[in-house]
């Protein structure tokens, strides 16, 4: 199909096949149809090729896809109005109705830059991620809760520095009044994904609403795993008496299980086993075609 004619690459491949266009295919390409574009489904490298002259077409950023917004770059941005670049860091915030935009560390420390100055941005009107570079010291206190709840929808494991980490759990003790190694169930809500990043002792001895927290996080230590055991075999949670526990605690649990070690697992029969993992195969394979759809 490329080998037609190589000038018009993105016309005729079909959508389902766009993610195995070379990318270098995409480099010169003679005319820019940002609608045909924006209705296949690109890698981020691709997306990264066309992602300037894609941003220099388009009329209404907020419509471009999650698979096109995942290409943005710093040199894209230098031919750019300051208000076209506030259009296009915007569109990649989070929406209900639309797939995450997955950016990596240098876009976005790229875009904090572009807008840092930018005073008529709210904490929402911003990728989640971004809000990981964001300078604290910019946070009015009256405005802190407000930063640390939109942050906690962030993906923390994009966070590169470790003591970054910790200095903006120390922000959020100070903005939220954490003290005693304990979170109550309004701080658990507030802090979100910085749950995944917090030390064992919070988990064992906070309000049971982080176990759901910990169902987003993408990796737990062995050390975090363990108070989340320790936790649940107190049964002082929603989940109840281990000594009760069934197929259904299994599944409400969601992801968890898959984490949890030889001591948890030994309070279910092997059919609850092995109907709780088709359970999980049927969730993800669910998660994927949901998100193939909104994609679409």
């Amino acid at each position: 199909i490329i080998s037609v004619d190589k000038t018009k690459v993105v016309q005729n491949v079909p959508d389902a096949l766009a993610a195995y266009v070379p990318p270098v295919l995409l480099t010169n390409l003679k005319s820019v149809d940002v609608t045909l574009i924006n209705n296949k489904s690109w890698s981020q490298q691709q997306a990264t090729v066309l992602f300037g002259a894609v941003s220099k077409s388009t009329v209404d950023t907020e419509v471009l896809s999650e698979s096109l917004l995942q290409g943005f770059t710093c040199s894209s941005m230098q031919t750019l109005s300051q208000q076209k670049i506030r259009q296009l860091v915007t569109a990649c915030r989070p929406r209900p109705d639309r797939n995450k935009v997955v950016l990596k560390e240098s876009q976005l420390t790229c875009m904090y830059n572009a807008v840092k100055y930018d005073t008529t941005l709210s904490f929402t009107d911003v990728p989640s991620d971004m809000l990981l570079y964001y300078s604290y010291s910019r946070v009015k206190s009256v405005n802190c809760r407000s930063y640390f709840s939109a942050l906690g929808a962030a993906d923390f494991s994009v966070l590169s520095s470790v003591p970054s980490k910790q200095t903006l759990f120390k922000n959020a003790q100070s903005c939220l009044g954490i003290s005693g190694g304990r979170l109550s169930k309004d701080q658990v809500g507030v802090l979100g994904n910085m749950i995944c990043t917090l030390n064992p002792s919070y988990i064992q001895n906070s309000d049971p609403l982080i176990l759901e927290k910990l169902k987003n996080c993408g990796d737990l230590s062995d050390a975090q795993v363990a108070a989340i055991q320790t936790l649940l075999f107190s049964g002082n949670t929603p989940y109840g008496n281990p000594a009760a526990w069934n197929l259904k605690t299994l599944q409400q649990l969601e992801i968890l299980p898959l984490y949890l070690k030889k001591d948890f697992w030994g309070k279910f029969s092997f059919v609850c086993f092995f109907l709780y993992l088709l359970f999980i195969r049927c969730l993800c394979l669910f998660t994927f075609a949901g998100s193939f759809t909104v994609m679409k």
